[in-house]
């Protein structure tokens, strides 16, 4: 599906031993009052493989892996990742990378915040020492450690001096590429990062890795709108939180591509929203809208007609979010990963504006996030009975706030009151997939970047630096309802023929669309009216 998919089928036809079985060893130790939690062992290429700590007394062992340049990692009980293993540390230097092939007990384990570190240190010759291998610290604790890596690393110019890799660490954080959701320390979430730096400033990028990622789908089509910064008539707020817990379980679907090959299962490693559970009176999860099927107890997954695997978790938004680890297993390899976000709401429209409407429209919202435009009297644009109105100029602009997200407090965020992040660096487009009118036939799809003008981030206007629609130049930050994007949209240009020849009262619809780089997707349907 992307360039990890053709990787994955590179390293099989070339021959590349992703496995390490070639190199077998065995790793053990006792994680102290560590019932219950699952360790990870992420091998230098990113092929992982776990164990479950099933005893009081914490031990646990892992075999059959390459052990070389391979590192260790804790997933708690509700299957959110907790953090590394480390073999020795300073008070500035950290160091988690085992070294040699031969079998390697820990002994005793003991958990730290964010971390854990074997009591008795490993010996020298165990453990990768080197520049590239050497987590920054404070206090002998990695600076990404309980953070999930979302942690500032550098000046953001500077070479990273690790190296890439799901199995290592580039920004020498202390946490690995599979688990660390700010790979390379500029506190942008991979999802949403667009820089330079992430993808040529780095050593061993072109170094193999395997890998598979996930990313969030949240479309609204119907009369409610969800999001934090909704506000109702005369400045009254509606119940946003309950609004939310409400609809995220309906809404939210996660992604995520088969790594070379088409089926396989998904380990959530103790996150309850895979097993079978029901929501109101709809049994979750579903596999591409399909009710789930199970290998023992892991999720079975399969290539859908999307060309990915699409999971319909049902959970609500205190369930699921940053820092959910995975484990997705294909024949006989397993990939590590973790969730780098998960929208809660959509993009909620603040205003529009025709050559028809007599000026600005501004949207309120009552206490179930149902539009109440200036008091009813004009159309809201959110069913195909009360279409907004359009001019034969086709001119349209919308004003809207940004989708959110929960703030990981972990890492120092801190959100708007309730915790709620606006996100940023989304590129936002307006999608037609349907013809006018409802004829046989498909729309324009997206408009092309002639379409947009008048790009507005919080009312001052912004070079668009978009490749499919207009790049948000803002980052993600406390979600606050002064804070909107806009633009003005030339439905003659981007129907072309189609909308001139299209009569009176011909009506379409129009999703806008908020993207991440990695496939992160929410939107919101307007309906519209040709007059």
């Amino acid at each position: 599906m992307r360039r990890l998919f053709v990787i994955a089928l590179l390293l099989t036809a070339t021959g590349v031993v992703m496995s390490g079985a070639a190199n077998a060893a065995k790793v053990s130790g006792q994680l102290a009052k560590g019932k219950g939690y699952t360790v990870i062992l992420v091998q230098q290429d990113g092929d992982a493989k776990k164990a479950k700590v099933k005893r009081k007394n914490g031990k646990f062992k892992i075999s059959g892996v390459s052990l070389s340049k391979a590192t260790l990692h804790l997933v708690k009980r509700d299957g959110t990742y907790y953090g590394p293993i480390l073999l020795r540390s300073s008070k500035k230097k950290a160091y988690a990378t085992i070294s040699g092939k031969k079998n390697l007990n820990l002994g005793s384990i003991e958990l730290k915040s964010g971390y854990a570190v074997a009591k008795k240190k490993v010996s020298k010759k165990r453990v990768a020492t080197s520049k590239a291998y050497a987590a920054k610290a404070k206090s002998r604790k990695p600076v990404g450690a309980g953070k999930f890596g979302l942690v500032k690393v550098g000046n953001g110019k500077k070479r990273l001096s690790g190296y890439a890799g799901e199995g290592r660490d580039m920004d020498l954080d202390g946490i690995v590429g599979a688990f660390d959701i700010d790979d390379d320390g500029d506190l942008i979430l991979d999802n949403l990062d667009r820089s330079e730096r992430k993808s040529r400033k780095i050593r061993g990028t072109s170094s193999p890795s395997t890998t598979f990622q996930l990313f969030s789908n949240f479309k609204l089509t119907g009369l409610v709108s969800l999001n934090a910064n909704l506000t109702g008539p005369s400045g009254s707020v509606p119940d946003l939180n309950a609004l939310i817990d409400d609809w995220v379980p309906q809404v939210v679907s996660l992604a995520t591509e088969v790594v070379g090959g088409t089926s396989g299962t998904l380990d959530c490693l103790g996150t309850g929203y895979c097993a079978a559970h029901t929501v109101g009176a709809v049994s979750y999860p579903l596999v591409n809208m399909t009710a789930a099927t199970y290998t023992s107890t892991l999720l079975d997954i399969w290539t859908g007609g999307t060309g990915d695997a699409q999971v319909s978790p049902g959970a609500l938004p205190s369930e699921i979010g940053s820092g959910d680890a995975f484990l997705q297993t294909v024949g006989t390899t397993s990939y590590a990963s973790t969730l780098n976000f998960v929208f809660n709401t959509a993009p909620a429209v603040v205003s529009y504006e025709t050559s028809s409407s007599g000026g600005t429209v501004a949207i309120s919202y009552d206490s179930n996030g149902y539009a109440t435009p200036d008091g009813g009297t004009l159309h809201e644009g959110f069913s195909s009975s009360d279409r907004i109105e359009v001019s034969s100029d086709g001119l349209v602009t919308v004003t809207w706030w940004r989708p959110q997200r929960q703030a990981i407090t972990s890492a120092g965020e801190m959100g708007d009151a309730n915790g709620w992040m606006d996100i940023g660096s989304l590129e936002y487009s307006a999608d037609i997939p349907n013809a006018m009118g409802g004829s046989s036939g498909t729309g324009p799809g997206l408009c092309s970047l002639a379409s947009y003008s008048n790009t507005l981030s919080d009312g001052t206007a912004f070079t668009n630096a978009g490749t499919e629609g207009v790049l948000d130049p803002e980052l993600d930050r406390a979600a606050d309802p002064l804070q909107t994007l806009s633009f003005t949209l030339d439905l003659s240009t981007c129907f072309g023929t189609d909308w001139t020849t299209a009569p009176a009262n011909t009506a379409f619809d129009v999703d806008i669309q908020a993207r991440s780089v990695d496939g992160d997707n929410a939107a919101r349907k307007l309906y519209f009216l040709k007059v």
